[in-house]
This record gives C-alpha cells, sequence and structure tokens, in this order.
C-alpha cells in the first residue's frame, strides 16, 4: 500500500498544475512524532465513523422493510448505536412515545458479515440516560452545521476524550460517483446533548467532485481525488471516511505537506524535492 501511495505520489508531481496547486515548498520537514500520532488518532475517528454509516444504513434498509416510507417518517426520531458480540444494536427511538416504556420505535440487531440484519419491531422499553444524550446531542449540533452543502445529512456520534460528545456532520450524497468534499463538521455537545461547546468545520465552502464525470471527460477511471485543506495542516477524520466510503485514492494538500489517503490509512506523499533525480557528484556551478 505504501508503495502504491508512492507512485500516486509521483503521478501527482508529474502534472505542473496539479504541482502548482499542492506542492509544498522543499524544505519542509517530515512529520514529527506528535504529528504521526495525530494521524493515527484521525484514521481510528474516521474508521469508526465509516463503521457507524454503514451500521446505520444497513439497519435503516432493514427496518424500512419491515414497517414501510411513510410510517419511518413519522413515527422515527433518531438512533443510537451499541456495540454488542458479534456486531451492533441499533436502537430506533420513537417520535411521540406515549410514555416512558413507550420510548423505543425498534431495535434492529447488525451482525458482522453478510448475515441479514434482524429487526425486533415490538420492543418496548424507555431510553437509557446515555441513549436520551446521544439523541439529544444529534439533534442540537444539527441545528448548528456552519457550513451546509446537502439537503441531507448523516451522522456519527462519539465520546469526546474531554467529556461530552462529539458529533460528526456528514454531507450526504444520493449518487454513488458524487463526492462531497465539502460540507462536513465535527460538532462538541455537552454531555447531556443540550449544549453546543465547540464547533469544527471541516472547510469553509462546498465541494462536489463527480467521479462519472471525470471519467466522462477524461475517457478512463480516475485513479484517485484530489482536494486542498485549509483549515488544518493535517487531514480531517472525515477525509478517511469518505476515503472507505467511495473505495478512492484521495490526496490532500494543506499547507504543512500533501497526505495520501489509502484504504483508511494516511501516508505523507513525497515532496517536488524528493521525486526529482539527483544532481550528480560533481555537479558545479555553470
Amino acid at each position: 500500500m505504501y508503495r502504491s501511495l508512492l507512485a500516486l505520489g509521483f503521478a501527482v508531481f508529474a502534472c505542473t498544475a496539479t504541482a502548482q496547486l499542492l506542492a509544498p515548498p522543499t524544505h519542509k520537514p517530515p512529520p514529527t512524532a506528535d504529528e504521526l500520532k495525530r494521524i493515527e488518532t484521525i484514521e481510528a475517528i474516521g474508521r469508526e465513523i465509516y463503521r457507524q454509516d454503514v451500521l446505520a444504513w444497513r439497519a435503516t434498509d432493514a427496518l424500512l422493510a419491515k414497517l414501510g416510507e411513510r410510517r419511518m417518517k413519522e413515527q422515527t426520531y433518531g438512533w443510537v448505536i451499541t456495540t454488542i458480540d458479534g456486531g451492533a444494536l441499533v436502537t430506533f427511538a420513537r417520535r411521540d412515545p406515549a410514555n416512558a416504556d413507550d420510548e423505543v420505535l425498534a431495535e434492529v440487531s447488525v451482525l458482522d458479515g453478510k448475515r441479514k440484519p434482524r429487526v425486533d419491531a415490538k420492543a418496548k422499553r424507555a431510553l437509557s440516560p446515555t441513549e436520551r444524550a446521544i439523541l439529544a446531542a444529534r439533534h442540537t449540533a444539527m441545528a448548528v452545521v456552519p457550513v451546509k452543502c446537502s439537503q441531507t445529512y448523516n451522522t456519527a456520534v462519539l465520546p469526546n476524550p474531554d467529556g461530552g460528545w462529539d458529533v460528526y456532520a456528514l454531507a450526504a450524497s444520493t449518487r454513488t460517483q458524487v463526492v462531497p468534499m465539502g460540507g462536513h463538521a465535527r460538532i462538541h455537545v455537552n454531555a447531556d446533548g443540550t449544549k453546543v461547546l465547540d464547533i469544527e468545520p471541516y472547510s469553509k465552502g462546498c465541494l462536489i467532485m463527480d467521479i462519472a464525470e471525470q471519467r466522462k471527460q477524461s475517457g478512463q477511471e480516475p485513479a484517485f481525488l484530489m482536494t486542498t485543506h485549509i483549515v488544518d495542516d493535517l487531514p480531517a477524520p472525515v477525509h478517511v471516511f469518505l476515503n472507505l466510503s467511495f473505495d478512492k485514492p484521495i490526496v490532500i494538500g494543506t499547507q504543512r505537506l500533501n497526505w495520501g489517503i489509502e484504504k483508511g490509512k494516511i501516508i505523507p506523499l513525497p515532496t517536488k524535492a524528493e521525486t526529482e533525480p539527483a544532481a550528480p557528484d560533481d555537479a558545479g556551478t555553470p
């Protein structure tokens, strides 16, 4: 994989226009130990976002087949994902429960592998305090998404290391070949899910990449997607998520370095100087 990303990096700098867009100054040092540690965290978060997204759509499709679209829209308030042995339990909350013992609309067991999710549409119980907090955090966060680039958003909710919840707002695409690069954000919400503590936008604007259109214009399958990232020196967890979701390598250009993402792994790409042949030992000044 590392070799393939190196090859990808050489391809980037073989193109003059691309080099002007992405290539950092040649004196930039390689990633520091602290940066590499941050990258490991970014990768792990990106993979977890992807895991939750897959679980959510598999569970939603299974429940939709059971209840029908109208009932789903009218009665579903949100969902909470809990890890269980062999997979995850996706709990769907009822929009207007008659009482506390009727807060859960359905529970869907999504097991690892290709096994069909199991739907329990007769589950009746109260939501736990943690489930209520996660649902509240999701709705609180979605009201303050800083840059909205889609009519539809997906979410993933992770515990914040300093307390509360990190809600990842993910601009969604209804077309499998259209990649929304902009409009994603991390929103830190307090422990009970009612107050926004911090907002981290992952872009300053909207950017849509149409893989099918690129293929049509070039006459061949794009080898990778490419974008700049100006709000941080490192790629964001959402870039790892997009790489896994669309199964396409991504090159991220930052002020710090250029980065390649493939199969959920982030690797620094060679600088322009590293891609040029070394000067002969006896080279002198003309």
